[in-house]
């Protein structure tokens, strides 16, 4: 980054002085915000060779399914065994990039300890356990929901790992999106690598998987069904897909699916819902999603209406109300929710909006601390001192708030992007160049918005 400081210099040439004591000040802040940095969790990368993986799929008493993926196609091999030196193999008949290998003729409730070879490399060598005998008492877990929270996944991953399982269920929400691959590996297969190198996943679908292909492929399902069922022990488990076919699952260029739609939609449309205040609230949450302020309102007044109860109604009326300057209402709204359901985020976010738009700075803060106390896991009252912050050009300030956002979700790739729109406006392009960087690494999707390209050409000149 010496082009920062050649054009300090530039700048001012006219006081040695000056140039020193300038150089001087942006060296401790590079080391300050380095050592920040340093501080934030990583993920270890993946070899080429071994993307995902290997992890365990489908245990039985006598075999167990070992997937993994690859960035080019070959013909893999597992070496497995009863002890580190394994001894036996079995190898693939096809080149593929998402491989599958199956052991079978394994002892009931044995360890065994396994490694994958491909292309002259071997991956370290892990270990799993076969399914216990009848009426033998197992333990296994269950979780789910980890979508975008990388780092947290990575720490319950590895607490339950260290409990002992003998498999473990995932209840779906692997990602945020199921139709973007890359999520799959940033928020999945990388942060709980440990544990599913050592213990069978059983995979449910979420809504956040869209019923895409990708969870089809990364997965060895029974008949290739997003329900089924198995037996581990004494007991029998069923998996199943409560998510219905709608207009965002719907290919409307296969007559298959359309079919299917149209025989869901009928159903649907012939329920009776008992509970009125499910169905407005259903579709003033939409609304409100879209932004259609107005509608929202109607709907989610309704809600209220016809439960008096339903705080969730309330607090998403406060966020409409102030999106449209009705201050007064969304305020009344947002207290109104807060004293039925205390914990419900969108009140606080309703109340922050309104003191920020009135320029009531220190109550927005407060506010925004109290956002905080319900939501300690989530960065949204740190984002949002942040902004409020920068509005008032205090720029220090705000940068502590989005490094604490960052602190508590590290693996979201819009608050690197917004702290390093915050360096920059303090004139640390080398700070910026960092958040930036890790941003972009974090950036989710092949498609980049018109802000992403931006930022990677910023970033492409400062490295040349």
């Amino acid at each position: 980054m010496n082009r920062k400081f050649n054009q300090l210099f530039y700048f001012f040439r006219s006081s040695a002085l000056s140039v020193i004591i300038v150089f001087t000040l942006s060296c401790q802040s590079q080391k300050s915000t380095l050592d920040w940095f340093n501080t934030l969790p990583t993920l270890e990368k993946s070899d080429p060779e071994f993307l995902k993986g290997p992890y365990l799929q489908n245990v039985t008493p006598n075999s167990i399914e070992i997937m993994w993926e690859s960035e080019q196609p070959y013909v893999g091999k597992v070496q497995y065994g009863k002890g580190e030196s394994l001894g036996n193999n079995v190898t693939e008949t096809d080149s593929n990039t998402i491989h599958k290998l199956k052991l079978t003729g394994l002892d009931i409730e044995t360890e065994y300890f396994y490694q994958v070879v491909a292309s002259g490399k071997k991956t370290s060598i892990y270990h799993f356990k076969t399914a216990v005998d009848t009426d033998n008492p197992f333990s296994f877990a269950s979780y789910g929901d980890s979508r975008n929270g990388s780092f947290n996944h990575l720490k319950n991953s590895n607490l339950i790992l260290s409990k002992k399982p003998n498999f473990v269920v995932h209840n779906g929400d692997f990602v945020e999106r199921g139709s973007v691959y890359k999520e799959w590996d940033k928020y999945f297969f990388a942060p709980a690598k440990n544990l599913l190198n050592n213990v069978p996943l059983i995979p449910v679908i979420g809504n956040h998987e869209d019923n895409h292909q990708n969870f089809y492929d990364f997965f060895s399902l029974p008949n290739n069904t997003q329900y089924f069922s198995f037996n581990y022990g004494n007991a029998h488990f069923i998996v199943l897909d409560t998510e219905v076919i709608d207009e965002f699952s719907l290919d409307k260029s296969d007559p298959n699916s359309i079919a299917a739609y149209e025989k869901s939609k009928i159903f649907f449309d012939d329920i009776i819902d008992p509970v009125a205040a499910t169905k407005y609230y259903s579709k003033g949450k939409k609304a409100y999603k879209n932004e259609e302020y107005k509608t929202a309102i109607d709907f989610l007044s309704k809600a209220y209406e016809s439960d008096t109860t339903c705080a969730e109604a309330l607090g998403l009326m406060s966020e409409c109300f102030a999106s449209l300057g009705e201050h007064d209402r969304a305020i009344e709204s947002a207290h109104k929710s807060i004293k039925l359901l205390p914990n419900f985020p969108n009140s606080y976010f309703g109340l922050i909006n309104v003191y920020t738009a009135q320029k009531k700075y220190d109550l927005a803060i407060e506010w925004c601390k109290k956002l905080y106390d319900i939501e300690p896991d989530k960065p949204g009252a740190f984002g949002r001192m942040a902004e409020i912050y920068s509005i008032q050009e205090k720029y220090d300030l705000a940068i502590q708030a989005m490094k604490k956002a960052l602190q508590i979700l590290p693996s979201e790739y819009e608050l690197y992007i917004k702290l390093g729109k915050l360096f920059e406006k303090t004139g640390n392009l080398d700070a910026a160049f960092l958040c930036y960087q890790r941003g972009l690494n974090w950036y989710p999707s092949d498609e980049k918005t018109d802000e992403i390209k931006q930022i990677q050409t910023k970033v492409d000149q400062w490295t040349n």
